[in-house]
């Protein structure tokens, strides 16, 4: 069994994430990237900011009621009569 086959075995990982780091390595990176999954400017249908704001205000409008089932009095909940859809309407 290769070297390379016994360093994946060992730290359990694929043999892709070991190219990945070794082509860093060979570009002059010297640390990983930083993430950026998720962080993209070319999302057509997200909501703005002010948006978000203004759900988060309505919802904050109705009513909440403790659980009756923990004991964590910091939670509350909307009834579950309401809906999305109801919420939407009023």
């Amino acid at each position: 069994m290769s070297a390379e086959r016994h360093f994946a075995l060992v730290h359990q990982i694929t043999n892709s994430k070991i190219k990945h780091i070794t082509d860093q390595i060979i570009s002059g990176a010297t640390a990983p990237h930083v993430c950026m999954r998720g962080e993209h400017s070319n999302r057509l249908n997200r909501m703005s900011e002010e948006s978000v704001h203004e759900v988060i205000d309505h919802i904050k409008l109705f009513l909440a009621e403790s659980s009756h089932r923990t004991k964590n009095m910091s939670r509350s909940y909307l009834s579950s009569a309401l809906s999305i859809e109801k919420m939407y309407d009023l």
